[in-house]
């Protein structure tokens, strides 16, 4: 099983003077991730992670925090997850499903993004608190691959939406921050 990393989000003043198109540019690079591996973090009672480790790709909770560090550009199972007080670039911040309604067959790459951007979007501001055109902050997603989609057991129709930086390193979750 499989899930591919598509970065979206383009800086707000490009969305903004795009028109305010919601259509988010894909930036440069895919990756995938293949396989599956035992949770290797710890959380609390209420779910939050409390010390670092990696976690399988098919095992993210909404309100992890994640430090892929040099990890992004290769195959892997597995992400590291870390505590949202130590340093890390990416927060998920939803899990939309692919409505079963639209059919069990592969939509293609394209459908399959255009989906992840609407669905995202519309989680953006709950998470976040402020809406995305407003927002320093992007977003990007993990996407199920053919393979995943068709022969996972259960098939993977899952999207995992990530809040990312521009670079520089987050200490706190961006829960409710409105920034």
């Amino acid at each position: 099983m499989a899930r591919e990393v598509t970065k979206a989000g383009t800086p707000r003043r490009s969305v903004a003077a795009a028109g305010r198109r919601l259509a988010a540019v894909a930036l440069a690079g895919v990756l995938v991730l293949v396989g599956c591996s035992d949770d290797g973090i710890e959380r609390d009672e209420s779910g939050q992670i409390v010390s670092p480790g990696d976690v399988s790709v098919f095992e993210l909770a909404v309100g992890d925090c994640l430090d892929p560090g040099e990890q992004v550009g290769t195959e892997l199972g597995d992400i590291r997850a870390v505590p949202c007080e130590d340093d890390h670039t990416m927060e998920v911040f939803a899990l939309p499903e692919w409505p079963s309604e639209e059919g069990d067959v592969f939509p293609g790459s394209n459908r399959l993004s255009d989906f992840a951007d609407a669905a995202c979007l519309d989680e953006f501001f709950g998470y976040v608190g402020i809406d995305y055109l407003d927002s320093e902050l992007f977003f990007s997603y993990l996407l199920p691959t053919l393979a995943g989609w068709n022969d996972g057991d259960p098939p993977d129709r899952q999207v995992v939406c990530v809040i990312v930086t521009d670079g520089e390193p987050l200490t706190s979750s961006v829960r409710d921050s409105r920034r």
